[in-house]
C-alpha cells in the first residue's frame, strides 16, 4: 500500500489541500480523497496507479459548491432554505399582473441523470479559467451569460413575438410556454449537440438557470418583478413612452423573471456587507449584483455597475409619458415595481414578498435619497433626482381612472369602467378617448380590440367636484381571436385639451383568469422488471424497473367555440416528456382523458403536470403528486 499512488487529475494549485487516506485489506485498497472547500468545482477525473498498473476509476468526479459548509462561499444557515433552494426540484415562478397573479409551475428536475450529461456540455462552453470554477461568482457570472443565446453560444433562443418558427429545418422549435421544466430544454441541448434551443422567454432563462446553480450546490431561486421597467434607450432610470406609440422604445413589461443565487462577496468587501442574495439575468446575461446594493442604490462598483444600473431601473425607475412634441403628460414614480416576489420556502404555493428587500417605500426621504444616489452613475441625470418627497403626479383639474373587476375568466364578458372626475369648483368641458388592445407580456401592443386605432371618443361637460363613469363591454367575440399568450388585454384613457391634444392619461393591464385541468392519478402503481444486457459482445446483464402509473386528466372547454388542433403534454419531475394528439373539443364539451405514465427514474417529490395547448386558448394545465 506504501507504493500504491492516486492521482486526480486536477490543474495544479498551490495549497490546494487535498488529502488522500489508503488503507490495504489483503489485494484490495481501500481510499478515502479529501476534497477542500476551495478547490474548482466542475467534472474531474479519478485515476489509480499501482507499479505497472493504471486504472481509469472514473471520468465523473463531480466537485461541487457545499451551502451546508460554514466554510464554503455559498454557505447557508437556514435549513428551510436549503430544502426549498437547493434540493427541491418542483417550483413556482408568478405571472400576471400585481393584482392578478398567478403560479407558474416548473419542473427544476436538477437531481435527473440526464442533467449530467447536460452540464458537461455546458461547461466545455464556459470560458472560464480554472482559478474561477471555485469563486461562484465567476461561475453564476458565466451561467447567466451562456443561458441566452448571443450570437456565439448559449443553451436557449428569446423571442417574444410570433410566429415561432425554427431557424434550422432541423430542430424543432417550440414557443415558450410550451416548456415547463429544464430536463426538457437540457436534453433537448445535448441531443442538438450545443445548438440552442428555440424559444424562450423570462420564466424559461430564469428557471434553467435556477437548475444549473442548483445542481452545482449554489442556493437559488426564481423572483418575478410585477410593472418591470425595461429602460435602454438610455439607461436614465426613466421609462419613457409617448401618446404616438410608434416612437416607444421603452416598455413596461407586465412581468419579468430572474433568479437570486445565494453566496459571499469577498470580492467586494470582507466584512460581509454585500453578502446573501446575489441577482442573476439569464434573459440579458447579466449578474450578479447584490440586492443590497440594489436597494441601498450602490450602484458605482464596476464589478456589477451596468448589471446594477439595468436591476435599478427594472424595479425603481420613473414612468414618464410625453405628447408628440415631447412634452412631459405624466410622472408617475410608484408604476414600476408593483410588486417583487418569489415562492415561499414553505409552502406549495404561498408567495413571499420582496419588494422591499429591494427598495425603500415609494415617495419615502429615504427612497428620494437613494434614487438621487443612483441617478448620479447614470448616462445623465434625471429631472426626478432631487431631495425631498416626490409627488405621483400634479394636481390635476381632472383625473382619469380605469377600474376592471378582480376577476374574469376567459370566455365571459369584461365588464370595464372609465371613471372622469373634475377636481375644480366649476364646470368643465372635457373630450377623452379610448383605447383596448391585446397585449404580449413585455409591454408591446398586439392587436386592437372593438376599436380602430383612433379609438373611442367621448364628449361632454362635467359639473364641478363630479366625476362621470362609462362601462364598456368586451365579448368574447371581441377579444379571443386576438388574444396572445398570457391573455393580457390593456384600456388607455386619454383627456384632450382644445387643440385635441392629450394632457391626462391612465393605462391599466388585465389578464383573464384560465380554467384549471383536473388532474387524478390512480392508487395502483405498476412496477415490473426486466433484464437488459450490457451490450452485443458481453453475457452480463442488468435489471431494468419499468413504472406505470395511470393519470385521469378532466377538462370542460369554457368557449361557445370548438378548441382545435389539441395536444396534451405529460411531463414529471423526472419523468420524461408524453405528448398525445388530441380530437378537437366541442363548444363547452366536458371530456375525460386516461394516460398511462410510464417511467425509470423519479424524486421522493415526484410530481406529474399536464398541459393542454389549443389554437383558441393559451395552455391550461393541472398536476398531481405521485409520490
Amino acid at each position: 500500500s506504501e507504493r500504491a499512488k492516486l492521482h486526480v487529475k486536477l490543474p495544479y494549485l498551490k495549497n490546494h489541500g487535498f488529502k488522500l487516506r489508503t488503507q490495504a485489506f489483503g489485494n484490495k485498497i481501500n481510499f478515502d480523497l479529501h476534497i477542500p472547500y476551495t478547490s474548482p468545482i466542475g467534472f474531474w477525473s479519478l485515476h489509480f496507479k499501482y507499479h505497472s498498473i493504471s486504472e481509469l476509476l472514473s471520468d465523473n468526479l463531480l466537485i461541487l459548491f457545499n451551502p451546508w459548509s460554514e466554510y464554503d462561499t455559498v454557505y447557508m444557515s437556514n435549513q428551510k432554505l436549503l430544502e426549498e433552494n437547493v434540493l427541491n426540484e418542483n417550483g413556482i415562478s408568478y405571472y400576471g399582473t400585481a393584482l392578478n397573479y398567478k403560479p407558474n409551475d416548473w419542473h427544476y428536475s436538477q437531481f435527473k441523470s440526464t442533467i449530467i450529461e447536460a452540464m458537461k456540455l455546458v461547461f466545455t462552453m464556459v470560458e472560464l479559467k480554472t482559478e474561477d470554477w471555485k469563486d461562484p461568482v465567476m461561475v453564476s457570472r458565466a451561467l447567466a451569460k451562456i443561458t441566452s443565446y448571443d450570437s456565439h453560444a448559449g443553451i436557449l433562443i428569446g423571442q417574444w413575438e410570433e410566429p415561432y418558427e425554427s431557424y434550422d429545418p432541423e430542430f424543432e422549435a417550440h414557443e415558450p410556454s410550451y416548456w415547463d421544466g429544464s430536463a426538457e430544454i437540457l436534453e433537448t441541448f445535448v441531443k442538438q449537440k450545443g445548438y440552442p434551443v428555440q424559444f424562450a422567454q423570462c420564466w424559461v432563462f430564469a428557471s434553467v438557470l435556477t437548475t444549473m446553480l442548483r445542481f452545482l450546490g449554489i442556493p437559488s431561486r426564481p423572483v418575478s418583478n410585477f410593472e418591470s421597467g425595461a429602460d435602454f434607450y438610455p439607461n436614465d432610470l426613466e421609462i419613457t413612452q409617448f401618446i404616438n406609440e410608434t416612437l416607444n422604445k421603452e416598455n413596461v413589461w407586465t412581468f419579468h423573471v430572474w433568479t437570486e443565487a445565494w453566496m459571499q462577496r469577498r470580492d467586494l468587501s470582507f466584512n460581509g456587507s454585500f453578502d446573501g442574495w446575489q441577482i442573476c439575468d439569464g434573459t440579458y446575461g447579466i449578474g450578479p449584483a447584490p440586492r443590497i446594493a440594489i436597494r441601498n442604490a450602490k450602484l458605482n462598483i464596476k464589478k456589477y455597475q451596468k448589471a446594477a444600473q439595468i436591476f435599478y431601473s427594472e424595479v425603481n425607475a420613473d414612468f414618464v409619458m410625453k405628447d408628440t412634441k415631447g412634452n412631459i403628460l405624466e410622472r408617475d414614480i410608484s408604476r414600476v415595481g408593483k410588486l417583487i416576489a418569489t415562492k415561499a420556502a414553505d409552502s406549495d404555493y404561498d408567495m413571499e414578498e420582496l419588494t422591499y428587500e429591494y427598495k425603500e417605500i415609494e415617495g419615502s426621504v429615504k427612497e428620494r435619497i437613494n434614487y438621487k444616489e443612483a441617478s448620479r452613475y447614470v448616462k445623465r441625470r434625471t429631472t426626478r433626482a432631487r431631495s425631498g418627497p416626490v409627488r405621483v403626479g400634479e394636481t390635476r383639474t381632472m383625473e382619469v381612472k380605469i377600474i376592471y373587476p378582480q376577476r374574469v375568466y376567459v370566455g365571459k364578458n369584461l365588464e370595464t369602467t372609465i371613471q372622469l372626475k373634475n377636481n375644480l369648483p366649476i364646470r368643465q368641458t372635457y373630450t377623452i378617448k379610448i383605447n383596448a388592445y391585446s397585449q404580449y407580456y413585455n409591454g408591446q401592443n398586439a392587436h386592437y380590440l372593438k376599436w380602430c386605432e383612433k379609438g373611442l371618443r367621448k364628449c361632454g361637460e362635467i359639473p364641478s367636484l363630479r366625476d362621470y363613469s362609462w362601462n364598456i363591454t368586451l365579448t368574447p367575440k371581441d377579444y379571443l381571436p386576438k388574444l396572445v399568450p398570457f391573455n393580457i388585454i390593456r384600456f388607455s384613457a386619454y383627456v384632450l385639451n382644445k387643440k385635441d391634444n392629450p394632457i391626462i392619461e391612465d393605462s391599466q393591464s388585465f389578464m383573464f383568469d384560465m380554467p384549471q385541468l383536473e388532474v387524478s392519478r390512480n392508487n395502483e402503481i405498476v412496477t415490473k422488471s426486466r433484464r437488459k444486457r450490457r451490450s452485443l459482445d458481453e453475457d452480463s446483464s442488468y435489471e431494468v424497473k419499468a413504472t406505470t402509473v395511470k393519470v385521469k386528466i378532466d377538462f370542460q372547454n369554457p368557449l361557445n367555440i370548438s378548441l382545435t388542433h389539441c395536444m396534451l403534454k405529460i411531463q414529471g419531475t423526472r419523468i420524461n416528456v408524453h405528448t398525445k394528439k388530441l380530437d378537437d373539443f366541442g363548444p363547452l364539451e366536458t371530456r375525460s382523458i386516461d394516460y398511462d405514465v410510464a417511467f425509470n427514474e423519479v424524486s421522493k417529490n415526484e410530481m406529474i403536470v399536464a398541459q393542454l395547448f389549443s389554437r383558441e386558448l393559451d395552455k391550461i394545465s393541472g398536476k398531481v403528486q405521485i409520490y
